[in-house]
């Protein structure tokens, strides 16, 4: 039987994170093979991480689980990247996992609505990197700062880390981790971390995969949700919606709740609750709808304006995409992903 190496990054904080990618990913892996999962573990407590475990074992009948102690002392002398220097972890797979020949990286604010296996089917020993283009507005402002920097960059070819297939052997022969820390030391302005250093060291060799295993939540549509997917939550974290304005919930952050709801065995709605109170489901939900119908928008629009609250819009558009959904399509939709 086939073993799908994977590696999931996790602190204590954000046990909720990794049980989500990890779940989804496992639920929906094909059965002829075994999901090996490397945990980079930032501070996990066993019993944590015991209950982790038994939940994943229920959805697949065929997973093992390995965790890499990260200590991010190791990366004291790299720039800090959304309040710590946990996204170095990764860094550490070519040397932590040394029997390893490739391995598939995913962030751990993913929800896995398609099948690892078919990923993973896609490797190739003289390939030394895959990922997907990034579809946010970060190769805009990685352009700026390379042109300042006279440094090429591919804007084509740009990729997101937030999944990455790493061919593990070329990285120790070829000593990437280590230019990276050279990069690194060089540039201690860098944008992204690791993700601006590697595409530019890797410039030219990338080889970038469909789009459908890295979507961004904001860039769903009901084309592309209805299929198998695995979608990438970044900035906008289902499980911390606390912002008012910012935050909506919607179409998208269904989805991630009904997977919680069947990866906890728990009634529909229970995830929901847990997180939000009844004055926060109405209200953010309520307005994920306003931008459902153009009319309703254009006014909430209106009235965004006449209060001073104009940077708002944007926000709103960006994060309550129309995926026509309720909570039990929603379900539907997660548990059996219709081609």
């Amino acid at each position: 039987m086939e073993t799908v190496h994977v590696a999931l990054p996790s602190d204590e904080n954000y046990i909720v994170g990794l049980t989500a990618t990890a779940g989804s990913m496992a639920y929906h892996a094909s059965r002829d093979v075994v999901l090996s999962i490397h945990v980079l573990d930032g501070g996990i407590h066993d019993d944590t991480f015991d209950a982790f475990a038994k939940k994943i074992h229920r959805l697949h009948p065929h997973v093992e689980f390995s965790r890499i102690k990260v200590d991010e002392v190791l990366f004291a002398n790299f720039p800090v990247w959304a309040g710590n220097r946990m996204t170095y972890a990764r860094l550490m797979l070519s040397e932590a996992l040394p029997d390893v020949k490739h391995i598939i990286y995913s962030d751990t604010d993913y929800l896995w609505l398609a099948d690892i296996a078919e990923l993973w089917a896609q490797r190739q020993d003289d390939v030394i990197f895959a990922s997907t283009v990034d579809q946010g507005g970060t190769i805009e402002k990685e352009q700026v700062w390379a042109k300042s920097k006279g440094l090429e960059l591919d804007p084509n070819k740009y990729f997101c880390a937030g999944l990455s297939f790493y061919n593990l052997e070329l990285f120790r022969k070829e000593h990437i981790i280590e230019q990276v820390a050279d990069f690194l030391k060089k540039y201690p302005d860098v944008l992204f971390a690791d993700q601006t250093a590697m595409n530019h060291l890797l410039l030219g060799r990338v080889r970038i995969v469909d789009e459908k295993w890295q979507t961004l939540s904001m860039c769903l549509t009901p084309q592309n949700v209805g299929k198998p997917v695995a979608i990438h939550y970044a900035g906008d974290i289902p499980w911390t919606r606390g912002k008012f304005w910012a935050w909506t919930l919607s179409d998208a952050s269904l989805l991630w709740y009904a997977m919680m709801d069947e990866i906890n065995q728990v009634p529909l709605g229970t995830t929901l609750k847990s997180k939000l109170t009844l004055w926060q489901r109405f209200y953010k939900r309520a307005l994920a709808n306003l931008y459902k119908c153009e009319f309703t928008a254009k006014i909430f629009n209106a009235v965004l304006k006449v209060t001073g609250r104009e940077a708002y819009i944007s926000l709103f558009y960006q994060f309550s995409p129309c995926l026509h959904l309720n909570l039990s399509e929603a379900k539907r939709r997660v548990l059996c992903i219709i081609d």
